[in-house]
């Protein structure tokens, strides 16, 4: 400011006497006024408005997603079903064939037809014992 009024010749620069030094006694009042015409456009501009609503910040079970993939797996439909009948059958014969290579295997325990200590481990024994043995085991009889 100092700068400014250094610059102006001293004949342009002109001050009202009465003006300068006054302390204005209505200032406080007008802010009060003003504070107060704020407040009343505020709530005019909120009644028309709708209230706010709170976001929904769900997480885990409650989010969206997890309650469609919930809904969508009580649904039973044609083709779940036969998916679902297919795998009990799968699920049987594995069952079934697992027991019969097990009575299998006790009978070929029973005729003696395991490997001796002698004969070198597994390149001996019957046939069937290396039919029914297992595939991660067979890699290991000789042809």
């Amino acid at each position: 400011m100092h700068q400014l009024l250094d610059k102006l010749p001293p004949e342009t620069i002109a001050l009202d006497q009465n003006f300068v030094g006054r302390v204005d006694s209505n200032s406080a009042a007008l802010k009060a006024e003003q504070a107060g015409l704020k407040q009343a456009d505020d709530d005019a501009r909120n009644a028309n408005a709708p209230p706010a609503k709170e976001k929904n910040r769900a997480r885990g079970r409650s989010k969206i997603g997890a309650k469609l993939k919930r809904k969508r797996k009580n649904i039973i439909d044609e083709e779940r079903v036969a998916l679902q009948e297919m795998l009990h059958k799968e699920q049987a014969d594995k069952k079934a064939a697992r027991e019969a290579a097990k009575a299998e295997r006790k009978k070929a325990k029973g005729k003696g037809g395991s490997a001796t200590k002698g004969d070198g481990g597994a390149g001996g024994g019957d046939v069937a014992s290396q039919d029914a043995a297992p595939a991660a085991i067979a890699r290991f009889f000789s042809n």
